[in-house]
């Protein structure tokens, strides 16, 4: 009898587990979906002594669907960007792949791995291992909380570092959130050095203001 009530227990616990949350939804991947950002960035120049401010708009639009040199599907990521006073524009052409286990995109010819699955609060992992850049340690620092930017508030946010090396010398960063069902939401990148001359490098930073499907 003792056998037969643990039987059944244990049978009860493996109908009850809930199925591991990969994570996926935080970078949807599907054609003709895209984000558009506001973009405010900074330049700085040693040479000339000056700091230069630009601001604009960045459509990012996942397009055609391909199959990669390992066989596995992959998508064309297109980027547009403009002023106030223009028409989106074609910037440039990125790849995308997603695979079971992580998010791969190519960027210039530079290959990243911008997140993996599970995603959890804690994951690391290098996201240059696919190109000669210097090893990152790439970090998923806090996951599912709210944030609220340009006055809209996003449910289950996942935020990550790549890169926060900060000292006297230089600053180099690049964070970003990530919500569920999204995708980026926010990303700031910094690499900014103190030469002889003076500053040298630039900021940016993308704020989502709208997405959707075409």
């Amino acid at each position: 009898m003792f056998l037969v009530l643990l039987f059944l227990i244990s049978c009860d616990k493996k109908e009850t587990e809930a199925p591991i949350d990969m994570g996926y939804n935080y970078f949807p991947v599907e054609q003709s979906i895209y984000s558009i950002y506001e973009v405010d960035s900074i330049v700085w120049d040693d040479f000339n002594n000056s700091i230069d401010t630009f601001s604009y708009s960045v459509k990012l639009l996942i397009d055609s669907q391909f199959v990669d040199n390992a066989g596995r599907t992959s998508y064309w990521w297109k980027k547009y960007a403009k002023t106030d006073s223009t028409n989106y524009t074609f910037s440039s052409n990125y790849s995308i792949t997603k695979t079971s286990n992580r998010v791969e995109t190519s960027v210039e010819n530079i290959n990243e791995i911008n997140l993996i699955f599970p995603l959890y609060a804690g994951a690391r992992w290098n996201s240059n291992s696919l190109n000669s850049n210097t090893a990152t340690d790439a970090i998923c620092d806090d996951i599912d909380f709210q944030k609220t930017m340009l006055n809209n508030t996003y449910d289950s946010c996942a935020s990550i570092v790549y890169l926060d090396d900060v000292n006297l010398a230089r600053e180099f960063v690049h964070k970003a959130v990530f919500a569920r069902n999204i995708g980026m939401i926010y990303e700031k990148r910094i690499h900014k050095e103190v030469k002889i001359t003076g500053l040298r490098g630039y900021f940016t930073e993308y704020k989502i203001i709208s997405y959707g499907k075409e």
